[in-house]
């Protein structure tokens, strides 16, 4: 008789944040991040987070958290004198960012043993089912590399359009997602990040990195849709927004 041996290898999740003047909204982000941990016993969860130059208590609250509901942990903060920007599009502002989200992926060494890395916003409301529905999104579509959340505003409206985009040229006249989206379970993309963003671990450890120079337009962009850009040049090009996933922005 054939032994049949089951895998049993539980999946590693890396969690990573960028946070900067931040403070009023460290305890809603621990709070949400500790549900996670909480009601998805199936992974091993990590947590790395990167934060710079904030001028108001976020230092101090993220510190004075217990993370040990994590697996591992690793936060780092750093005075660079980098000047602070609001949500505008700036060259400067995008490479600052870029450089930030590299840091807090390679934060505590745990890239390489991680099977997916998990984008969360500091400043986005969503609850436990948001991120389990996109990790089980690998059960609708199996070859996916990124898969999003959709971020809306308290209206419902669409948030994040600089990095939704079927193309590689931004839109500044409208959002690129679907009208129809309410209507359906999710939509292919050329670019995504939308406050939750799920991306394979792999391309990450084969040296993949944000950047904030388009790769087609020659000019700085959003870092997120760079990344997507170096994703799909590598050959990981089935980029997805979860519409029944939803990301608050306050």
């Amino acid at each position: 008789m054939r032994k049949i041996i089951k895998n049993n290898k539980r999946e590693k999740i890396l969690i990573y944040s960028i946070i900067r003047n931040r403070a009023e909204n460290i305890q809603r982000y621990h709070v949400q991040l500790k549900k996670i941990v909480k009601a998805l016993p199936e992974y091993d969860f990590y947590l790395s987070i990167y934060e710079n130059d904030s001028d108001d208590n976020t230092k101090i609250e993220l510190f004075n958290k217990d993370w040990s509901f994590f697996k591992g942990v690793a936060i780092v903060s750093e005075n660079i004198d980098t000047e602070y920007y609001g949500s505008v599009k700036d060259a400067q502002r995008v490479e600052n960012l870029a450089k930030a989200r590299n840091k807090a992926i390679e934060l505590g060494g745990f890239l390489n043993n991680m099977d997916y890395v998990l984008m969360v916003e500091g400043d986005v409301i969503y609850t436990t089912d948001d991120v389990k529905r996109l990790l089980d999104f690998k059960n609708t579509e199996p070859k996916f590399d990124i898969v999003s959340s959709i971020s809306l505003r308290k209206n419902k409206t669409h948030y994040d359009w600089w990095a939704t985009r079927t193309s590689a040229k931004y839109n500044p006249d409208r959002s690129e997602i679907e009208d129809d989206y309410e209507q359906k379970e999710y939509g292919k993309y050329y670019s995504t990040s939308n406050g939750l963003c799920l991306y394979r671990a792999k391309p990450f450890q084969d040296g993949i990195r944000h950047h904030w120079i388009n790769k087609v337009t020659k000019e700085f962009d959003c870092e997120m849709v760079v990344l997507c850009q170096n994703f799909q040049k590598a050959g990981y090009k089935n980029i997805y927004i979860l519409y029944t996933s939803q990301a608050y922005h306050i």
